[in-house]
């Protein structure tokens, strides 16, 4: 027989049941996030790891770190100006411009993490219509005496190429170049320009270097040219093979 329900009390069904248990577990809860966490002990994984993690500690770490970069290449680069290195601070009164400090620094701190160790040198800072060979001879002297077997010349783009071929011209067989492998390089357009291709320009002297046998090598435009090899096109700009 069924019981009747006191008329006093609400009806029960499964919907206030479902309220009633998503009350009472948003209750305990809170009451969880309230209550202060206990102290968590390492677990028996943590503790396997630990004595391993002591012996990579930071000094091991740093060492290992030291002797790898140690057996990275040394690279020379020897900047001339050009307009690579061109600023321009003059804020009122027109345009002016000056060739600033070597931009190849800058270029380079951005190469995460570099492949490479680098020495900047800067043996003029001059337009490369004003370059003589008084000035070459100081980038000759600067490639004979560095012990870097890779080195990288940042250059103005009008007498380049003169230059690779002053440093072409002697690179011979038992001179000081002769296990040397050298690339001249420059830029369109000032490093501080937004549409740049000094960084496109330096990143082939790079990979050239990488591959290339002994030799000086003209790089620019997205190609590797011998010395001897290479002219300019006065229409275009661009460098082409002969």
């Amino acid at each position: 027989r069924p019981t009747s329900h006191p008329a006093h009390l609400p009806m029960r069904t499964p919907a206030t049941s479902a309220v009633w248990l998503l009350l009472v577990a948003f209750l305990l809860f809170q009451v969880r996030l309230r209550s202060p966490s206990p102290t968590r002990r390492p677990s028996s994984l943590a503790f396997s790891l630990a004595p391993k993690q002591m012996d990579q500690g930071t000094e091991p770490a740093a060492k290992r770190r030291r002797e790898a970069s140690d057996d990275l290449p040394q690279v020379l680069i020897v900047a001339t100006g050009g307009t690579l290195d061109k600023a321009y601070p003059r804020l009122t009164g027109g345009w002016a411009f000056e060739i600033g400090e070597p931009a190849v620094g800058r270029i380079l701190e951005r190469v995460t993490p570099p492949g490479f160790q680098y020495d900047v040198q800067s043996v003029c800072a001059k337009d490369s219509q004003e370059i003589t060979d008084e000035d070459r001879a100081l980038v000759l002297a600067a490639c004979e005496e560095t012990s870097n077997e890779w080195i990288i010349v940042t250059h103005g783009t009008d007498t380049l190429i003169d230059t690779a071929s002053f440093l072409g011209r002697r690179h011979t067989a038992g001179s000081r170049l002769a296990k040397k492998s050298i690339c001249v390089t420059g830029a369109m357009r000032p490093e501080r320009f937004v549409d740049t291709d000094a960084h496109f320009n330096l990143g082939v002297c790079f990979g050239a270097l990488s591959l290339a046998s002994p030799g000086v090598y003209v790089c620019m435009n997205g190609r590797v040219h011998p010395w001897d090899a290479v002219k300019r096109d006065m229409e275009s700009g661009a460098f082409a093979a002969v």
